[in-house]
Parts: C-alpha cells; sequence; structure tokens
C-alpha cells in the first residue's frame, strides 16, 4: 500500500466554465476528516484502487485555493487490512433513494433519445440529478441508476419494484439502444442501491451494448447472473458498501467488492496503477494537478 497526495479541486474555472466557490472546498476538506471517500482512476469504479484518509486546502501563488487528499493506494500483493470503524465512506441509502429511476444525460449523444424518453414516460422522477450529486461518469458510458431495493426483490426480478410494464419497456428501448451502431462500443452503467436485512450496499454493473444488443435474453441472462452472485456476498456480515460488476458476451463478473472503510476486499483484482499519470505524489508533496482521482 501506497499514501499518495493529490489536488481533486481547486477554485479555478474548468474545461466547462464552471468553478467552485472556496466555501465550497473548505467545507469538503472538513467533513473529509470524519470520512473515507473512494480513489478511483478516471471517475471509473471498475478502477477502485483506493480511499482518502486526510484532507487539506493548499493556497496556490495565483491566489486560488486547492483541495488536497491523501489517498491510500491498494496493491495486488497487500493483505486486506483490519476493519477501521473510526473512517467510514458515506452511506448509499438515503431519502433520494426510493424506487425509482435516474439517468445522467451529461455525456448523452444523439441516439440516447428514445432511451430516455422511455425512461420519463415510466419513470418521470428520472431526470439530472446524480450530476448535481457529483456523480461523474465515463463519456463512453451512460448512466441510469435505480432506487432502494430490498434484496429479495432483486432475486425475484430486479425490475418488479418500477411495474412489469415499465420493465418490459425500458428492457426493449435498452436493446434497440444498444443495437444502434454508434453505441456499439459504449457501456451502460446500472447502479442500484439494495438493503440486505437493514444493511444498504450500492451494485454498479457495467453492461456493454455489445452484449446488451443481443436481445431481451440477454438482458434476462443479466439480472439472472446478478441475483446469483448477490446470493453469495453476504453484504451484512463483511460490512460491504459497494460491490462492481461488468457485463459483456462472456457473462457477468465480479471487479470489485468494497468494504465501508473503503478498502478492497479483492485485493488480486486491483488494476494496475502508474501514479506518475494520477497527479499523484507522495503525501505531503507538493506538485502540478493532473488528472485527479475522484
Amino acid at each position: 500500500m501506497r499514501l499518495l497526495s493529490g489536488r481533486v479541486a481547486t477554485t479555478h474555472v474548468d474545461a466547462h466554465g464552471e468553478a467552485f466557490h472556496p466555501d465550497v472546498l473548505y467545507d469538503a476538506a472538513n467533513g473529509l476528516h470524519d470520512t473515507a471517500m473512494p480513489c478511483l482512476l478516471e471517475h471509473d469504479w471498475r478502477q477502485y484502487i483506493g480511499r482518502s484518509v486526510a484532507a487539506r486546502i493548499e493556497r496556490l501563488q495565483d491566489g486560488h485555493v486547492a483541495l488536497v487528499q491523501d489517498f491510500e493506494v491498494f496493491e495486488r500483493s497487500d493483505p486486506v487490512p483490519v476493519f477501521e470503524f473510526s473512517k467510514l465512506l458515506p452511506p448509499v441509502a438515503d431519502e433520494d433513494t426510493l424506487p425509482s429511476v435516474l439517468i445522467d444525460r451529461n455525456h448523452a449523444d444523439p441516439s440516447d433519445t428514445d432511451l430516455f424518453n422511455t425512461i420519463d414516460a415510466f419513470c418521470p422522477s428520472s431526470g439530472s440529478e446524480l450530476k448535481r450529486k457529483a456523480e461523474v461518469v465515463s463519456v463512453s458510458s451512460l448512466l441510469i441508476a435505480f432506487g432502494l431495493f430490498a434484496t429479495a426483490s432483486v432475486t425475484g426480478g430486479f425490475f418488479k419494484a418500477i411495474g412489469a410494464d415499465a420493465y418490459a419497456s425500458i428492457k426493449k428501448a435498452i436493446v434497440a439502444w444498444s443495437t444502434q451502431p454508434a453505441n456499439e462500443c459504449r457501456v451502460l452503467e446500472f447502479v442500484v442501491v439494495c438493503d440486505d436485512i437493514d444493511h444498504a450496499y450500492q451494485v454498479r454493473v457495467y453492461a456493454h451494448a455489445a452484449a446488451l444488443g443481443e436481445g431481451e435474453a440477454s438482458m434476462d441472462r443479466l439480472w439472472a447472473n446478478l441475483r446469483d452472485e448477490l446470493a453469495t456476498i453476504n453484504a451484512k456480515a463483511n460490512k460491504i458498501r459497494h460491490v462492481i460488476f461488468e457485463y459483456d458476451r462472456s457473462g457477468l463478473q465480479l471487479l470489485q467488492r468494497v468494504r465501508q472503510d473503503g478498502v478492497p476486499l479483492d485485493m488480486t483484482k486491483l488494476p494496475s496503477t502508474d501514479t506518475t499519470k494520477l497527479g499523484l505524489s507522495a503525501a505531503g508533496i507538493a506538485h502540478n494537478p493532473g488528472p485527479s482521482p475522484s
């Protein structure tokens, strides 16, 4: 395990013409004293590499300020450390995680319109709320988040909470979206908050269009396989906060299980990391900001 430091946000105007107010960064630094945050490569949960352990504000020479975080970056050979109660990842269930569907339109392509319209028709609560919660996804992926489900409903059909008609229509729209040539290399990122005997945890499935485009049976296989996988992870006993899967033509693969304290349980499945490309350095050493972890 390596302890590394990096600037994750500044008050400079970004490529989208937006900037953080200094108070936002100060509040974030204060909040991170008691909370761990995930460390991801390119904001991609498939590349979970560690957790934050400290945060501070750095004053820059041009008068701006930066939020700097120290991260524990795990390696494949690391043993799983003892669970720490002192600093946990944020909870995944709140008043916003009722059965619903949310979509992130920030990386939308014109080919996404029909899929959006179908989801909106059956789930009026859908929208861009996730972006306002600082949810960031890869340009090549489209995020669709489903609200709180009991694990029993996942094993019994997964989408029954939004209704059979809604599921059937959304499934057809997803298959149609996946078969469009423009989406051949894209990914649908499904996010579901599950409840396992009063223990909430988040499940992410990165489903490749090439697999989903094989037909509605492929969608059904995805949820059936997910049901079987979730039945084996013992989320509450293992204190799991996040579970990450990938679904392609070879089937469903478990990529990582992340504990409540931010520790990845599947160390051997960690991605290899070149920290020089992350804009990270040895903890506490100032450096020029580069591509930052989430």
